[in-house]
């Protein structure tokens, strides 16, 4: 397996060299391919991948610490170090009894075109869990619809290790497509923490590895609109990216990615182009009767992609 899988996630991410805020735009909205399958795709990427950390970690260089030049921003460690911390203390969540599913709903928008992307899954007591995946496009009409079954351990994160040294080694050594290795390495992180079965550890050894990277910011600390007090942590370079700020928020209770966005400084937009928001587990009973009906089982050969929105 090659070892450089994740230069295929950075093709879904906006690769402009432009320096003009009107350039830097139009680029943005004729990369309409990567904001249209970044869901589906950086899943097929990170299950890749994490069959070759292990190997990786060993060849890659010497880590700078939080403190070196380069990091993140005092405020920004700061509190990526404590998010750590609460990653790490937090409970697990409530176990489910046979037939309980714990479904989470995705919604991801991008500005042009105009595609509305919703991402469902529901996790079932035995640690299986159903994802679908629904396109729809500004006029309404729908895009696509891709249902998949998939057995424990999420293949998304299985793999990774939990080791933030190890875990900032493989991304370093494998930061690609992007302008920077910080870049990269804040993109590859972003796509890692998506999703609603992300491990506790995981997300502790992600969030001191964003407090080693540079041009890492703190943002504001809100409340959204599901009463989660959220903490926003931001890429912001200038040189390379002028006008642009890549976006994480956090839930200050436990570190789980509740939102991420990028935005371009522009006078006719004040809009990101691309965003996305996680919703509140709910506990329910059933999993649809389409969803079981239309599963693709991972795995199989059937299934191209791993999990079109994973």
């Amino acid at each position: 397996m090659s070892t450089d899988e994740l230069d295929r996630t950075a093709r879904y991410r906006p690769h402009m060299e432009l320096r003009g805020a009107d350039d830097i735009l139009d680029r943005i909205l004729a990369d309409c391919p990567r904001t249209a399958t970044r869901s589906g795709q950086r899943t097929a990427t990170l299950v890749a991948v994490a069959a070759t950390v292990a190997v990786a970690a060993v060849l890659a260089p010497a880590l700078l610490p939080t403190s070196s030049p380069g990091g993140a921003t005092p405020a920004a460690a700061a509190e990526l170090l404590r998010l750590s911390r609460a990653a790490a203390a937090s409970s697990t969540e409530t176990p489910l009894r046979p037939g309980q599913f714990r479904h989470v709903v995705i919604t991801e928008h991008q500005v042009r075109p105009q595609l509305d992307t919703t991402l469902d899954t529901w996790t079932g007591s035995d640690g299986r869990f159903w994802r679908r995946f629904v396109t729809k496009h500004a006029d309404g009409t729908p895009g696509r619809t891709e249902t998949y079954l998939l057995t424990k351990p999420d293949p998304v994160t299985a793999g990774f290790p939990t080791d933030p040294d190890e875990l900032q080694r493989y991304l370093t050594a494998h930061a690609t497509g992007s302008t920077s290795t910080d870049e990269a390495v804040f993109s590859q992180l972003a796509d890692l923490l998506r999703g609603p079965t992300v491990p506790a550890a995981l997300r502790s050894a992600a969030t001191q590895v964003l407090a080693r990277t540079g041009h890492v910011q703190l943002g504001p600390r809100t409340t959204d609109s599901y009463g989660r007090t959220v903490q926003e942590v931001r890429f912001v370079d200038e040189a390379n990216r002028p006008g642009q700020v890549q976006a994480i928020v956090f839930d200050t209770a436990d570190a789980r990615s509740t939102a991420e966005r990028i935005t371009v400084a522009h006078p006719q937009t004040s809009s990101p182009y691309y965003q996305e928001a996680v919703a509140p587990a709910v506990i329910t009973n059933e999993v649809p009767a389409d969803v079981l009906r239309d599963a693709v089982p991972y795995g199989t050969g059937a299934d191209t992609d791993p999990s079109h929105g994973g």
